[in-house]
Parts: C-alpha cells; sequence; structure tokens
C-alpha cells in the first residue's frame, strides 16, 4: 500500500479469487461519486476449490457503514479506494496477527463515505475446519483488541450504543462455533477436549446452548473425557416439528 502510485487501490488476499467484471463497478462509482472515498461489492462464499455456496454478502449497506462493518467483517478483496485515503487511515497495523484487514477498514469506515455496489466481487474461499485452530485461537485475542479499539474511537452511540455487546457476543460465539465443530470432528482424545475448551473460552454461553441441542456436541464432549462408548442420546418425542440437529 505505501508502495502505491495510482489514484485507486484495490485489494486481494492471495487464496481468494476475484469473479469476472469486478473492479469496473467500483472504479465508475468512485469516478462519479467525488464525495465517497472508498466502495465495496458483495463477497461470493466458495470452498477452497471455487464451488461456490450461499448467496452474496452484503445485500445492502447504509450510508454510514461502520455500524455495518464492526457487525461483519467486511471482505478486503471487495473493496476499492482512493490511494489518497493513506493520508488520514495509513497502513495495516503489523503489530496485529489477525485482523489487520478488519481493523484498516473500520478505520477507513471512521473517517471516510464508504459507497456500495451489489454486484460479487470476490469469491472468500473457506478452509476445512480444524486446519487451523491454533491460528482461530491467536486471532480470538487480535479479535477482542480490533473490536474495542475501533469501537472506542468511533463513539459509543456510533458503533451502537448497549447493543455493542450483543456485537461483540456475535463475534465471541462464531469463535466458539468453530471450535464446536472442530471438536465434533476430532471426535474424542485430546484434540476434541482442546477444542471443547478454546470454545468455552470463546464463548461458554454458546456452548451452553449447543450441548442442548446438538447430540454430537455432547458425544464429542464424553469423547473428550475419556468415554468410549457415549451414553444413547434420549429418541425424540413424535412431532412433526422436531429438528434435525445438523
Amino acid at each position: 500500500m505505501g508502495a502505491a502510485t495510482g489514484e485507486f487501490l484495490a485489494f486481494l488476499d492471495d487464496d481468494d479469487l476475484y469473479l469476472p467484471g469486478t473492479l469496473r463497478p467500483q472504479l465508475a462509482l468512485l469516478r462519479t461519486r467525488t464525495d465517497l472515498d472508498a466502495v465495496v461489492g458483495q463477497v461470493q462464499l466458495a470452498k477452497m476449490d471455487a464451488t461456490r455456496y450461499g448467496n452474496p454478502y452484503p445485500s445492502s449497506l447504509p450510508d454510514d457503514v461502520f455500524p455495518s462493518f464492526l457487525r461483519q467483517y467486511p471482505q478486503i478483496g471487495a473493496t476499492m479506494v482512493r490511494t489518497a485515503v493513506r493520508e488520514s487511515v495509513g497502513l495495516f497495523d503489523t503489530t496485529l496477527v489477525g485482523g489487520q484487514d478488519w481493523d484498516w477498514q473500520l478505520r477507513l469506515a471512521t473517517k471516510h463515505r464508504v459507497g456500495f455496489v451489489a454486484v460479487p466481487a470476490v469469491l472468500f474461499r473457506q478452509r476445512e475446519v480444524g486446519d487451523r485452530d491454533d491460528l482461530w485461537w491467536i486471532r480470538l485475542r487480535f479479535m477482542r483488541r480490533v473490536f474495542w479499539k475501533n469501537a472506542r474511537a468511533a463513539g459509543w452511540r456510533r458503533a451502537g450504543g448497549l447493543g455493542v455487546f450483543l456485537i461483540i457476543l456475535r463475534h465471541r460465539g462464531e469463535f466458539a462455533d468453530y471450535f464446536m465443530r472442530s471438536a465434533i470432528q476430532a471426535g474424542q482424545g485430546q484434540a476434541a477436549r482442546l477444542a471443547l475448551w478454546r470454545a468455552a473460552r470463546s464463548s461458554w454461553l454458546h456452548v451452553l446452548f449447543r450441548l442442548c441441542h446438538d447430540p454430537r456436541l455432547r458425544q464429542a464432549m464424553w469423547g473428550s473425557l475419556g468415554g468410549s462408548n457415549p451414553p444413547p442420546e434420549p429418541m425424540p418425542k413424535s412431532n412433526s416439528h422436531t429438528r434435525d440437529p445438523r
């Protein structure tokens, strides 16, 4: 970013993919809307083989994108900015092991107007659960650091008032969900035990709720404690509204 000499900057992680036609809609909006200093497009989730799943997001953004960026990580590959924003936003914070791009985009949204185009811009490729447990655990600490630093900088009212605590709980729940899925995949032993411990440290509320509703997690917990044959799950009552725990 520091070496760029062009009028605009765009970003792409090395494991993600641009979609055909991206950059042009962002560039067109920046050229016609001189009041905007940045623009974001939509993100499409995909497996590592580029198989797409889910709908592109976000479907829309308000004029003040900061609260939305705080609630849901914007994907840096869908972002284009005027290079001049470096002067006020600065460069990426290299002291962060995780969340550098989120931190930078929150700082951007605090100081500048950000536009939106409802056009899928990037394939955000997702790795398999269990591949990066240690990295996710490290990132939890930096997620909290980035969140609170930028919430304070923007002001509590802009960040959502008391609702800011629900937002951070949601983010912690996302980490807990990752580790619970990792525990289910591990099934038993030390790997499952470590994943469950990390899930509880991320958000014990989410773990308790999931334990009440997901027999697979209860089996993983039993297996992590050394039980070779988990106790049988009770049969659900005969009811057409019974939910599949999957």
